[in-house]
C-alpha cells in the first residue's frame, strides 16, 4: 500500500493521490460552505454560527475515519 510521502512511489501515482486528496477537501470545504450558507436565514452568519458548523463536520470526518479503521482492521481494536 502507498502513501503520499513514499519514496519509491511512481511519480504518476503520487500525482493522482494528491491530485484526489486535493478534490475531496475542496468539495469538502464546499460542503461546509453550502450548509453554513442555508442556515444563514435561521441562526444568522455569527461566528457561533460559523464555528459550529465546521465543528460538525470535523466530528462528522473524525467519526467516519474511526468507524473505517474499526472495520478494516476487523474489529480488532478491542482485543
Amino acid at each position: 500500500m502507498w502513501y503520499a510521502g513514499e519514496l519509491n512511489m511512481p511519480k504518476y501515482r503520487r500525482f493522482i493521490f494528491l491530485t484526489l486528496a486535493f478534490t475531496g477537501g475542496s468539495c469538502v470545504m464546499a460542503a461546509e460552505l453550502l450548509g453554513a450558507g442555508l442556515t444563514a436565514p435561521y441562526f444568522g452568519t455569527s461566528l457561533y454560527v460559523w464555528s459550529s458548523d465546521i465543528s460538525l463536520e470535523w466530528r462528522k470526518s473524525y467519526n467516519n475515519h474511526f468507524t473505517r479503521q474499526f472495520v478494516n482492521e476487523g474489529l480488532s481494536i478491542f482485543q
